[in-house]
């Protein structure tokens, strides 16, 4: 009894990845990846000061 909080909440996880995951045909996990890229690239160019 004492870890089955913890067991529930990792397979609940893991489930939850596993449906947004490309095993499962989506490409949601993808499209988060490469839009954080994008926005975290774009703060940085126009944010951060170049020593030039």
């Amino acid at each position: 009894m004492r870890y089955t909080c913890g067991i529930v909440g990792f397979l609940v996880c893991s489930i939850w990845v596993l449906k947004h995951s490309r095993l499962m045909g989506s490409s949601d996990i993808d499209n988060w990846i490469r839009e954080a890229k994008d926005s975290t690239i774009s703060f940085w160019n126009d944010h951060v000061e170049r020593l030039v």
